[in-house]
This record gives structure tokens, sequence and C-alpha cells, in this order.
């Protein structure tokens, strides 16, 4: 399965895997924190914020996967933050794993 489009700007790319490093390790960092206290919304700001990197950074380069799994979990986050879904053990493990 190739995740990435084959006409991808090799320094767009190369961008890309940077910026996608960098937005995962703050994931690795800010999910656990919000996870032991759900109610600290500023770690789930940062973590929509980053899902809505990936999602954007990943479909400029033709990794749609990719893009589509970030937007879904960057919707995630923003109902967790507007009340509509609240922060159970399930969208805890959802947004861990």
């Amino acid at each position: 399965m190739q995740v990435i489009s084959a006409d991808a700007d090799e320094e767009i790319l190369e961008i890309f895997i940077e910026e996608a490093d960098e937005e995962l390790q703050k994931l690795t960092a800010f999910i656990p924190i919000w996870v032991a206290s759900s109610e600290v919304n500023d770690y789930l700001a940062d973590i929509r914020r980053s899902f809505h990197t990936l999602k954007g950074s990943g479909r400029m380069v033709g990794a749609m996967a990719i893009g589509e799994y970030a937007w879904v979990l960057e919707s995630l986050a923003n109902n967790l933050s507007d009340g509509t879904v609240e922060p159970n053990d399930t969208v805890k493990s959802v947004l861990s794993n």
C-alpha cells in the first residue's frame, strides 16, 4: 500500500517527515498527561492542534490515509473540547493508542 503520493515534491516530503516527527513527539508527551487529568484542556488543545497539523500536512504530500486518520482524531478532540463527547476510558484508550 502506497502511503504517500508518488508525485510528492521531495523537499515538501522532507519537511512533512520532520514536522510529523515533531507532532508525534508532542502527542507522545501530551496525551498521557491529558489521560491522567482530562480536565486539563490546555493539553487537549495541544493534542487537537497536533492532529490538525498532521491532517493538513499529510494531505499536502498526498498521504491521504494519514490525513484522514488525523482528521478523525482531531474531530474527536474537538468533540471532547466542546463537551459533546465525554472523556471516558474508551476515548482515552483510542487517543493513547
